[in-house]
C-alpha cells in the first residue's frame, strides 16, 4: 500500500511549478484564482442549472487542496 508520505518523498519540492525563482505573494495568488475560476467558468458553462452544487464542490475542493498543500513538505 501506498502511503502519502511515500509520495512526498519522491517528488521533490523544486519540482513544483514557479514563474519565477523568486515569484511574489501576487503571482501565487493570481495563480490559484485564475485557476479555480476557470473550473468554476467549465462547470457553469456545462451544468447551467446546477450553480449551488457548482458553487459549494469548488469552495470545498479549494479548501481541501490548500490545505493538503500544507502537508507537503517543504
Amino acid at each position: 500500500m501506498v502511503r502519502l508520505h511515500d509520495i512526498c518523498d519522491v517528488i521533490a519540492p523544486s519540482s513544483r511549478p514557479e514563474l519565477t525563482e523568486t515569484e511574489p505573494p501576487i503571482a501565487l495568488l493570481f495563480k490559484h484564482v485564475g485557476a479555480f475560476g476557470v473550473v468554476r467558468f467549465l462547470l457553469f458553462c456545462a451544468y447551467p442549472a446546477r450553480h449551488r452544487q457548482i458553487r459549494n464542490f469548488i469552495v470545498c475542493a479549494t479548501i481541501g487542496l490548500e490545505i493538503l498543500q500544507l502537508l507537503v513538505p517543504v
